[in-house]
């Protein structure tokens, strides 16, 4: 097996293979190997970038960067390593947040939280409106940032963000709608269409958009497969994808000018996943009430004692909705409520039937924002809703014994693979020889 050898404790880290022959060493490795080698190799990233911010920040605290006249550390990195201006900024954060919380230090400096993950966290830390509630939920997102995948960590911290900082998130949805505009021009044969929104019915439009492109598509691949029956494939399609995209944005407005007028409005196409707390924060903030439950003390900051994770107010496929907006929903009727409890299971139909459909399967996919299997970024609007434990072999056809897979990862899971939530909430994806993926 090919290793690399990085000396005592890591120190002075030296490979027993030099940069000529480590692509000829790595060619006769099996994917186990080469596994192996790359996890080994980002844990010393990991840890190298650590010790770099430990660098930059004792350079910040001490002034150190003016010697050659740099007014700021990013100007002493851009001149001692050629660092962009975005990567000095990121390891500045990295560092501030490191000299802030020993449990941050020693976490990325042992290597065991992810590079991109550190950022995220020192990112949100850097907030001036909301950064230094960080410190008060550290080892909830901390566990977080080694258990998820990062998109899932990244939606953590977006909730967290959103919900620290109710006030400005508030303020910046207002603004967003308040300068909300569209504009259609031509210029030289070419028709150019621009617009700009909120959240709120950015995502309503964009459900509409997506169930267009959606319907594009099929018609596309129906006409492919019978032409090509079983060679079909997405090269062999009549339209590119940005061209069956600009076809169904024309769609949906040749459909509005043909439906008659005073038709009753369809009911909306939108599910928005939220918890009794949020909207019970929301019709507090409304009424200038802190309050004394819910997930927020009397200064609006989110309780020590609530997982972020669980701060859910956001669409099926994961875009956060100001929580202000989900009440405004609310009160005119336009939201599904959806209970979630502490492992992210939402409700439990029972052993009904086979095949999970209408509101039941609506409730499997808004259990995730995406395919549950490592490493997939489908979203959960185009997943398939998947027995745990298959129905043949007695599974039941409940919430419960349910998850989002895509089609592909569907049928890899049939080869023996097995999927599974643990009691935080955490999914895990096993191999047929026992080993876990990812």
């Amino acid at each position: 097996m090919f290793a690399v050898s990085w000396g005592d404790e890591h120190e002075g880290a030296e490979t027993r293979v030099d940069g000529a022959d480590f692509g000829a060493r790595i060619a006769g490795s099996d994917v186990c190997e080469l596994g192996a080698l790359f996890v080994e190799l980002d844990a010393e990233r990991r840890r190298v970038e650590a010790r770099l911010a430990v660098v930059i920040g004792e350079v910040d605290r001490r002034g150190l960067y003016a010697v050659d006249g740099h007014a700021t550390v990013k100007g002493w990195c851009r001149a001692s390593a050629k660092w962009s201006t975005t990567e000095a900024v990121s390891s500045l954060r990295v560092a501030r947040l490191m000299h802030a919380s020993a449990e941050v230090a020693d976490a990325a400096l042992s290597g065991a939280i992810g590079v991109s993950q550190l950022r995220l966290l020192a990112r949100a830390f850097a907030n001036p409106r909301c950064g230094t509630q960080l410190v008060d939920v550290i080892t909830l997102l901390l566990e977080h940032a080694q258990q998820l995948s990062f998109d899932d960590f990244a939606l953590v911290m977006r909730r967290w963000e959103m919900l620290a900082d109710t006030d400005g998130a508030h303020r910046d949805a207002e603004a967003v709608h308040r300068d909300r505009h569209a504009s259609m021009s031509e210029h030289d044969g070419v028709f150019d269409v621009h617009a700009q929104g909120g959240v709120a019915q950015g995502v309503t439009i964009h459900e509409v958009f997506q169930r267009y492109v959606d319907a594009e598509f099929a018609t596309d691949w129906a006409e492919t497969v019978a032409l090509h029956g079983a060679a079909a494939c997405a090269a062999l399609m009549p339209r590119t994808p940005a061209q069956r995209r600009y076809d169904a944005f024309h769609k949906i407005f040749l459909d509005a000018v043909s439906t008659p007028a005073g038709t009753q409005a369809p009911d909306p196409v939108v599910n928005i996943i939220t918890t009794l707390d949020v909207i019970e924060d929301a019709i507090r903030a409304s009424a200038g009430d802190g309050g004394d439950g819910g997930s927020a003390d009397a200064s609006g900051r989110p309780r020590q004692n609530h997982d972020p994770r669980w701060w859910r107010a956001e669409t099926i496929n994961g875009v956060p909705v100001s929580p202000q907006d989900i009440l405004a929903a609310a009160l005119i009727g336009h939201i599904r409520r959806v209970v979630v409890d502490s492992a992210g299971v939402i409700i439990d139909l029972g052993r009904k039937r086979r095949l999970f459909t209408g509101s039941q399967r609506d409730a499997v996919l808004m259990g995730s924002s995406r395919c549950i299997w490592p490493g997939c970024d489908q979203p959960s609007g185009r997943c398939q809703a998947d027995h745990i434990n298959e129905w043949q072999h007695d599974g039941v056809t409940n919430i419960a014994n349910a998850a989002p897979l895509c089609p592909r990862h569907n049928r890899w899971k049939a080869r023996g693979y097995n999927v599974a939530r643990d009691a935080h909430g955490y999914w895990h994806t096993v191999r047929p020889d026992g080993t876990e993926l990812g």
